[in-house]
């Protein structure tokens, strides 16, 4: 099934900063590691067998730092911390690195292979009573139902973890629990439901000072009015997202894909300049980064647009581009002779005088 809306799930993955936030606290953590090294082996230890949970503490919070810039540094120190804990029987430590090598493997789209870590800190954070591991591996998990369109289950699991956090007075494990159960509903197309959770989220951000999980729910709320044909009002919503994202970080990415989408709200009110100049914005954004799902969005929005603008031969170049990308990404092989039959016949699909979809 194809997702009618693109949301992706670093709000409960990764964690809430940018990146001089991030090199801050890195920084912190070294240091708090250094001067516990130091005072360890003034104890007479070896500095380099420090076998304590205020180690495997430190280890933690570095690997959930470089989750949002450097996987396989997150990875080593994920890893450092799981030996660690194994070695020492402390398995909250255990429970918290299976967690983060979950998520660092859920971020590369190892699908299979996150489940089985998220799985195993579930149960020995059950085994142990660890309450706040288990609602973030809960949401966890559900996003990888969520991935799979498996909606039910996804529910469930983000269901779960709203109530830990509400029972435990956890405000942003509540947003985020909120936000996630709003994006399954979104993709069930009930649209009143999911703006009242991801709005119920994004109170609780807002009062938190979360400028990066403030735009991200504005975001969404956009998407949401797009597809519900409430277009002035999803501009609203995205130029303020658009607003929150630059002041927080320099996440290009980012403000790139909020341009793709005031192009798409623009062409659907038949504003196609308008369109054709946020959609440019955000296809040059990309371009520089690399970013090949964006890429594939960007491309897919052109074709659309200049077909609208009576630009066929453009437009098909770059259903052609889309496709190509499509099949990279998703590891299909095309003929040429298919792939031009199948992007004229996109094409076609996309114009028909009746439901224009995205």
């Amino acid at each position: 099934m194809k997702k009618i809306i693109v949301l992706i799930f670093f709000i409960f993955i990764l964690p809430e900063s940018g990146f001089l936030q991030n090199a801050r606290n890195i920084d912190s953590l070294r240091r708090e590691l250094k001067t516990f090294q130091i005072r360890k082996t003034h104890m007479g230890q070896d500095p380099s067998s420090l076998t304590d949970s205020t180690t495997a503490n430190i280890l933690d919070g570095l690997a959930l730092e470089y989750l949002n810039f450097n996987l396989d540094s997150a990875m080593i120190f994920a890893r450092e911390e799981f030996l660690l804990s194994e070695n020492t029987g402390f398995r909250k430590g255990i429970a918290n690195a299976c967690i983060s090598m979950g998520k660092i493997l859920h971020t590369q789209g190892d699908l299979n292979q996150a489940m089985e870590y998220y799985q195993k800190s579930l149960k020995i954070s059950e085994d142990i009573g660890y309450t706040k591991g288990i609602g973030n591996i809960r949401l966890s998990i559900g996003t990888i139902y969520y991935n799979e369109d498996v909606y039910p289950e996804a529910l469930t699991n983000f269901n779960i973890s709203l109530k830990i956090f509400t029972e435990t007075r956890d405000k942003v494990g509540m947003a985020r629990a909120y936000w996630n159960i709003g994006t399954v509903y979104a993709a069930q197309r009930k649209f009143l439901s999911a703006l009242n959770f991801i709005t119920t989220g994004l109170k609780i951000f807002e009062s938190q000072g979360m400028k990066e999980s403030i735009a991200n729910s504005y975001y969404s709320l956009g998407t949401i009015t797009m597809l519900m044909g409430n277009y002035s009002e999803s501009l609203n919503y995205c130029f303020t997202a658009l607003k929150f994202r630059e002041s927080t970080l320099k996440n290009t990415d980012g403000v790139a894909d909020i341009y793709l989408l005031i192009g798409q709200v623009y062409e659907k009110k038949g504003q196609l300049q308008e369109a054709f100049s946020y959609e440019s914005k955000g296809l040059s954004m990309v371009q520089a980064t690399g970013n090949k799902v964006l890429l594939r969005k960007a491309y897919a929005n052109l074709a659309s647009v200049f077909y609208r603008l009576g630009k066929y031969q453009t437009a098909y170049d770059h259903e052609v581009l889309y496709q190509q990308l499509d099949d990279s990404l998703y590891s299909r092989e095309s003929s040429a002779g298919w792939r031009q039959c199948r992007c004229s016949m996109n094409l076609i699909k996309k114009h028909r005088p009746i439901a224009y979809s995205v």
